[in-house]
């Protein structure tokens, strides 16, 4: 058992006993550890005063806000996680008891986005995900809010579109994406028309030539957000089509994905008719794909597969495809794919697929045969080859994969690496005890000499070698 399932464990049955026990004896424990402890004092009255809790929370939004260092890359990831500590005492502590006050404080902290990003390095993305986060918590805290007042003098939609227009990062975009938490249909339906004519009227700033015509963009996406909150894929289209009459490739694969999210597949359809370029190819088939699932058509979904197949042939189109295939059929691709496999061009690619369908011999002829055509420089699929071929006792094409991965990183120089090409070497040197007849390849010992005069002077490739 790991030390965090042992944790979670052990306050699990600290909680079940907590719950068992005397209301007057865990106060008389509470107060004992009040009158002993600052620190619990001080936290005590931040559970029971929300005047207390709300001004040590705004002391802990303001200290980001007025911070001056700038926070490095490396470090963004404590300052995302500071926040969503925050948003997590807001929801806890605050929103269940005091809606209005939590509110307030969500806007603060997601409004951080204003200076944050002036003096932060996020490019990992994990900051903008926590204050997007923020951005739904304003909308349940909105909502709760919204829920306790006597009468309708909040516009909501107002106060959503004036939010909206400080997105200047990005980062508020789960505030309309997300506005069914806290607006009705009809007030949706108020605030999507709402940025439709603000589009319009750039548009017509833009024919006068007194505005870019960029800027038509933002308001016609804040509406496509708002048709995303309403699943409404005709009102997402309009919101392309204001700027973009004639749809584009990736505009019109949008559009589709939102109809296949609103489960309309027929209306996905219109939008998958191609011709695609080949860098739109792949995604119009996966679309279509989940179209053909969508409205039952199996007999063009496996057309499909076996386009995606064709083109790729490996592990995941393989599986995708004979999933849906008759049982006869499935043999017959199985077959089929065992004697494509020698021809394919992705020699990686298809040798894995070959020790999947439970062909090691295949798969080792095909790697002995084309070790050549291996590249290096795919880390990922070859040291999972290597793996599988060391497990079916194919010693020699699990030599060859490691010579084509060491082979690239010593010819690039690629020093952070050399650990890596260290431990390859030290593998080869074991395997290299098993193979009797290396079948026109070089031995261990002649590949090493080789590897020595062409590569000699990096020194502190061997340097580690010789540590490892």
């Amino acid at each position: 058992m790991s030390y965090f399932e042992e944790t979670d464990r052990a306050q699990s049955v600290l909680r079940t006993r907590l719950e068992l026990a005397a209301k007057e004896k865990l106060i008389e424990v509470i107060v004992r550890l009040a009158a002993d402890s600052e620190e619990s004092a001080a936290r005590i009255d931040y559970l029971t005063d929300s005047g207390e809790a709300v001004k040590i929370l705004q002391r802990r939004i303001s200290s980001i806000r007025n911070g001056k260092r700038f926070v490095s890359y490396g470090e963004s990831g404590d300052l995302a996680a500071h926040i969503a500590t925050i948003a997590a005492d807001i929801r806890t502590d605050l929103l269940p008891t005091e809606p209005a006050k939590a509110k307030i404080l969500a806007e603060k902290l997601f409004s951080l986005d204003q200076v944050v990003f002036e003096r932060a390095d996020d490019s990992g993305g994990s900051i903008g995900s926590e204050l997007r986060d923020a951005c739904v918590l304003w909308l349940d805290a909105a909502a709760a809010t919204r829920a306790e007042e006597s009468d309708a003098a909040t516009c909501w939609t107002e106060v959503l579109y004036e939010l909206y227009q400080k997105n200047d990062h990005g980062n508020r975009e789960s505030l309309l994406k997300e506005a069914h938490r806290l607006l009705g249909e009809e007030e949706l339906r108020a605030l999507a028309a709402r940025f439709e004519r603000d589009a319009v009227e750039l548009i017509e700033h833009t024919k006068r030539g007194t505005e870019g015509f960029y800027r038509v963009i933002n308001p016609a996406s804040a509406m496509g957000l708002v048709a995303g909150a309403l699943r409404d894929p005709h009102l997402y289209e309009r919101s392309v089509r204001i700027y973009s009459p004639e749809p584009n490739e990736l505009q019109s694969l949008d559009i589709a994905k939102h109809y296949l999210e609103c489960g309309d597949g027929e209306g996905a359809l219109r939008w998958l008719q191609g011709p695609w370029r080949d860098g739109s190819e792949y995604e119009s088939l996966r679309l279509l794909d989940r179209t053909y699932a969508l409205t039952g058509d199996t007999a063009k979904q496996i057309d499909i597969r076996r386009n995606a197949y064709q083109r790729t042939p490996g592990i995941p189109t393989y599986h995708a495809l004979a999933e849906l295939l008759p049982e006869g059929e499935r043999a017959e691709l199985r077959t089929r794919a065992c004697a494509e496999a020698m021809t394919n061009q992705d020699v990686a690619a298809a040798a894995e697929l070959l020790f999947e369908l439970n062909e090691p011999k295949l798969a080792d002829k095909l790697i002995i045969e084309r070790a050549a055509e291996l590249n290096g420089g795919f880390y990922g699929s070859l040291t999972s080859l290597v793996e599988k071929a060391r497990n079916e006792g194919c010693f020699l094409a699990a030599t060859l994969i490691l010579r084509a991965l060491l082979d690239a990183i010593l010819k690039r120089a690629y020093a952070k690496a050399y650990g890596h090409g260290a431990r390859y070497l030290r593998d080869l040197q074991e395997l290299g005890s098993r193979i009797d007849d290396y079948r026109g390849h070089p031995t261990h010992e002649a590949y090493e000499q080789t590897l020595r005069l062409a590569h000699g002077r990096k020194t502190s490739f061997w340097a580690r070698f010789l540590e490892s």
